[in-house]
């Protein structure tokens, strides 16, 4: 990593980059930085997992066949959130 990197937030480098083409709307910086969001509430959420009982199956399946966990609803609800 070069020394002008170094303490760059993930939303900065997004938006300089944003920058250097011209034709960008900024819908894809958007984009990604409501899953940049989400992905910050996750780690929190799944960090005190065990003190909000979301740790265990939700009592559904999925389209493979495999029980849903609770954190899998937790994560795919809070992107869903995110990017509407």
């Amino acid at each position: 990593m070069s020394e002008q990197n170094v303490g760059i937030t993930i939303s900065n480098h997004f938006l300089l980059n944003q920058q250097l083409s011209p034709g960008a709307t900024g819908s894809f910086t958007r984009l990604l930085q409501a899953m940049v969001l989400a992905c910050k509430i996750i780690q929190r959420d799944v960090g005190k997992a065990g003190l909000v009982d979301v740790l265990g199956r939700a009592g559904s399946t999925n389209v493979q066949g495999e029980e849903v966990q609770k954190l899998d609803e937790l994560a795919n609800n809070t992107v869903k959130r995110r990017l509407s």
